[in-house]
């Protein structure tokens, strides 16, 4: 799409806003003028689980004068992890036209889409991106580890029992060999075909018919050739399926390998020699302090099935201003904690009369700052005292290490 036309010397009149359904054409369009295609400029054919009509409300745009100037999407997906699945946010199409770069909109796109996902309860925002300086301004962090073996085409490889393109029947065995990764985006058998049949994308596996050992997935997208982003099954026969096809093809290829992807390392390195470390995605937490309590209590249900999750003690550490307050209410909403507010408490003790209370008034009334020890003895008075399932959240103490050393003694002597 030719936009030589439209006018460069003021921002766009626009957005950003979620895609109306009449734009969609414009924006295949648009992405194709700007990103490498398989499919003669259809974007959506080779990414066709983000760029389609159906994920219009996660297709945000800038416009100027009704034309698509700026766009980024985004992708929700599950990702199994161990025993408990994350919500992602697959960003992707990060683009601006060449006439608008400098204006802010692809921050100002992002930006939106992290506001929505906070609505949406995404756990994680992840994009892939060499631009690690322009990301890390907007939260972004590398994360992970991804390895990258080298495949030269041999003089000769023997070809495996059962090489083929993978006929219908193979599919759902396919799926199933996907699913053994320890982490993985969930998929089902529609999802598979989506991505199986990506234009100019090669599929190939082994073993026998209907219940194959092993496949691989080079060519997957525009951005993909010549790299097998995905894999799955014996990592042995996975090994010769991709060593066959470089030599059948005479190509050399790079396969992808999370290190998270243990039982297949060690033949992958055999087989091909050291591999490049790279990181696996940029990552974004989204809401981190939920995260990690949501961590914790799946930790807690693991050390012993047969009992209820245990109550937690929740800490929120930052600087005046980090959204301490804010996240502690997003805690307290979403699982119930009790708020303990260090000040609350020691005003609370103080109007008790008790004991206790009448020293924390001896320091207050003097302007005197309240000691460590009796901080500490007020608040485990208060977290004893806690009729929450869910556990207690401290905020504002501890400050210091020596004040968290103390509370960790305090806490272990009172069980």
């Amino acid at each position: 799409m030719n936009m030589s036309h439209l006018p460069s010397d003021r921002p766009p009149t626009e957005g950003p806003r979620p895609l109306i359904f009449s734009e969609f054409e414009e924006l295949e369009q648009f992405l194709g003028t700007i990103f490498p295609t398989s499919s003669a400029g259809r974007y959506g054919l080779d990414y066709p689980t983000m760029i389609h009509p159906g994920n219009r409300a996660w297709l945000w745009v800038c416009t100027d004068e009704e034309h698509i100037v700026a766009h980024a999407g985004m992708q929700v997906v599950q990702l199994a992890c161990g025993p408990m699945d994350l919500v992602l946010g697959n960003i992707g199409a990060v683009a601006t036209a060449d006439q608008y770069r400098g204006l802010g909109l692809s921050s100002s796109i992002l930006t939106a889409l992290r506001r929505e996902a906070v609505r949406a309860g995404i756990d994680l925002l992840l994009l892939w991106s060499e631009k690690f300086d322009f990301y890390h301004r907007l939260g972004y962090h590398p994360a992970g580890t991804e390895l990258l073996y080298q495949i030269r085409p041999p003089v000769y490889a023997q070809k495996p029992i059962g090489w083929r393109s993978p006929e219908p029947i193979d599919r759902e065995p396919l799926l199933e060999l996907y699913h053994r990764h320890d982490l993985g985006v969930r998929r089902d058998l529609s999802r598979m075909n989506l991505l199986l049949n990506i234009p100019e994308t090669t599929v190939r596996c082994c073993g026998p018919l209907g219940a194959p050992i092993a496949y691989i997935v080079a060519d997957k997208g525009a951005d993909l050739l010549d790299h097998i982003h995905e894999w799955g099954g014996d990592p042995e026969a996975i090994a010769s399926c991709t060593t066959y096809l470089a030599f059948a093809q005479q190509r050399m290829l790079t396969l992808h390998a999370p290190s998270s992807s243990t039982a297949a390392l060690p033949c992958f390195e055999s087989r091909f020699g050291p591999p490049v470390a790279h990181p696996l995605a940029l990552v974004h937490l989204v809401d981190p302090v939920g995260l990690c309590a949501r961590i914790l209590h799946t930790m807690g249900t693991l050390l012993d099935p047969s009992q209820p999750i245990p109550a937690l003690l929740e800490i929120l550490f930052g600087p005046p201003g980090a959204g301490k307050g804010t996240q502690a209410e997003r805690l307290i909403a979403r699982y119930g904690f009790e708020h303990l507010s260090s000040g609350d408490v020691l005003r609370a003790e103080r109007k008790s009369g008790t004991e206790l209370g009448k020293k924390v008034t001896g320091y207050m009334d003097s302007g005197a700052l309240v000691p460590d020890e009796i901080i500490i003895e007020v608040i485990i008075s208060r977290v004893l005292k806690s009729t929450s399932k869910a556990g207690v959240l401290l905020d504002g103490f501890p400050r210091t290490l020596p004040q968290a050393d103390q509370l960790g003694k305090a806490l272990a002597q009172a069980g």
